[in-house]
């Protein structure tokens, strides 16, 4: 399908690009197959495309189950090899369209639409997840070596060279399709310019200065990254970056973030045993501003990567996770700190700006948009914090501890207008076991000091203090606990439309000072 040819689209609608230039060499409908020992070079777009229908159609229409494709196992990829291609060396995402143009769809029909792909054993979602695995992959000058969203992807024992980012693993944006799923890179080696300079063709159409001052083929980007970090819990052990050095105006680095994000990060994703020669620039956050941009962060569970074990790399101006102890890096527009960190996720009613302090950096707020509207800053957990809106604050607001282990706790106290009354209850989502009304206490340290059954409404400062704290065990990667997700809801009764920002009322009194953390040298 592409722009020109609308004959088959609802009223002669002109697709976008997204619906358009899908040339592939290896089209890929389903993924129990076997790839071995194969090469995709010099593609119009993608070499290698595992895309995915949520039905049959054609001749073989009926002969499996809906989503079979988007819930079955690689049956195997192993020893193939991506080059020159202006897209993906590899791409494991999007689906094709199974229904005909419409007034609600005017796409045609077998064009490029959403998937989600989550492997799991026999495209059964009820039994255990089953990982794709890529093995002995090697991607060089791609746009991207490797574009790969869903559930239990793992890369392994592969190579990436010269490519504009060597992989990105991404998952389905606030929370995974697949619950408990995460994505995997290990024993590779990613090489940011090697000797190879290139010579124009295929997808390279750009020449530019490489950090050795000689003309090189591009992929017609300033950005040259190793692994890109995105939206889903990763975790990238044993690999080796090399030669990602910086120079003129290119912005290089072995680890960079997905940029101009709007989806906010995961507290999990972590690198453990990395190696990187002596030059490299290790990682490279971006200023930009959306919300994802605001909250970069990963832990580096070993010190291999920053040189301080069981730390955390977060930007610079993200105070929700800093303490005087934090080692500055300029040069990555980073801060490493130490902490005990998770997500805080809140679901609101109204589509409000956010404000996140934390009390010991009450002059270093965080504020977020939100995505529909949702919000998940990393906070540090142990801490206490206000929360404010742009606006008047929400008639509904549910928070939801995600990533937080049995016993983990904060307190936040949120702003509400004067006159306000609450109904306040926890449990799971979307069940009745569990459910308890919190009772009204008169004072904070009285909330401090409860499990987090109990709320203190200061009018006086309007603000509703409550402790999130997660009551039952979680386990790996899952986002929520074993019982199921806990949840707070605040539903508020207000009288007044004042814009419910409490902050000049807050600190004042609630200003705490910050404790200074010295970080484990590796």
């Amino acid at each position: 399908m592409c722009k020109g040819i609308t004959k088959n689209t609802w009223n002669g609608y002109v697709p976008d690009i997204n619906n358009c230039n899908a040339v592939t060499t290896f089209w890929i409908a389903h993924p129990n197959n076997a790839f071995i020992n194969n090469a995709a070079a010099g593609s119009d777009k993608v070499g290698f495309w595992f895309i995915f229908h949520n039905k049959v159609t054609g001749l073989s229409a009926g002969s499996l189950p809906d989503l079979h494709g988007n819930r079955s196992p690689i049956l195997k990829f192993y020893n193939n090899r991506a080059h020159s291609n202006p897209r993906n060396g590899l791409l494991i995402d999007f689906g094709v369209k199974a229904e005909k143009a419409s007034a609600r769809s005017p796409t045609e029909y077998l064009s490029v639409s959403a998937g989600i792909y989550a492997p799991h054993v026999d495209a059964d979602f009820n039994k255990p997840r089953a990982p794709a695995i890529i093995d002995k992959f090697v991607a060089f000058k791609n746009r991207e070596g490797i574009w790969a969203r869903g559930g239990d992807i793992f890369v392994r024992n592969s190579a990436f060279s010269d490519n504009s980012v060597g992989l990105t693993l991404a998952s389905a944006g606030e929370m995974p399709h697949d619950p408990g799923s995460h994505q995997e890179m290990a024993n590779s080696i990613v090489i940011g310019e090697s000797p190879n300079r290139g010579t124009i063709g295929g997808g390279w159409h750009c020449r530019g200065r490489g950090a050795d001052g000689q003309d090189r083929t591009t992929a017609c980007t300033n950005w040259l990254l190793g692994y890109q970090i995105y939206d889903g819990p990763t975790a990238v052990i044993g690999n080796t970056f090399k030669n990602f050095y910086p120079h003129d105006n290119w912005h290089v680095a072995a680890v960079g973030f997905f940029n101009t994000n709007p989806f906010q990060m995961p507290a999990l994703t972590y690198f453990e045993r990395i190696r990187f020669d002596s030059r490299s620039r290790r990682v490279l956050i971006s200023k930009h501003g959306n919300d994802g941009d605001k909250t970069t962060f990963f832990q580096d569970k070993d010190g291999s990567f920053t040189g301080y074990r069981k730390s955390a790399v977060l930007r610079r101006d993200n105070y929700l996770g800093r303490h005087p102890g934090c080692v500055e890096k300029s040069d990555w527009n980073a801060a490493i700190c130490s902490g005990k960190f998770a997500n805080l996720f809140l679901y609101s009613s109204a589509r409000l700006e956010m404000t996140l302090i934390r009390d010991d950096y009450p002059n270093n707020p965080l504020s977020l948009k939100g995505i529909a509207p949702t919000y998940q800053p990393i906070v540090q957990l142990e801490k206490t914090y206000t929360m404010h809106w742009d606006g008047r604050a929400p008639d509904k607001l549910y928070i939801k501890p995600g990533e937080f282990n049995r016993g983990d706790w904060l307190r936040v106290g949120i702003c509400y207008p004067s006159g306000t009354t609450f109904k306040i209850t926890r449990g799971l989502w979307r069940q009745s076991q569990y459910k308890q009304t919190l009772r009204r206490v008169y004072n904070v340290a009285d909330v401090d000091r409860s499990n987090g059954d109990a709320y203190f409404w200061d009018e006086g400062h309007r603000l509703l203090f409550i402790k999130v704290v997660a009551r039952f065990n979680r386990e790996g990667w899952y986002y929520c606990s074993v019982k199921g997700c806990e949840e707070i809801t605040i539903e508020a009764h207000m009288r007044s439309g004042e814009r419910s920002d409490c902050r000049h009322r807050a600190y004042g009194p609630y200003r705490t000072s910050p404790h200074h953390v010295n970080l484990q040298r590796a």
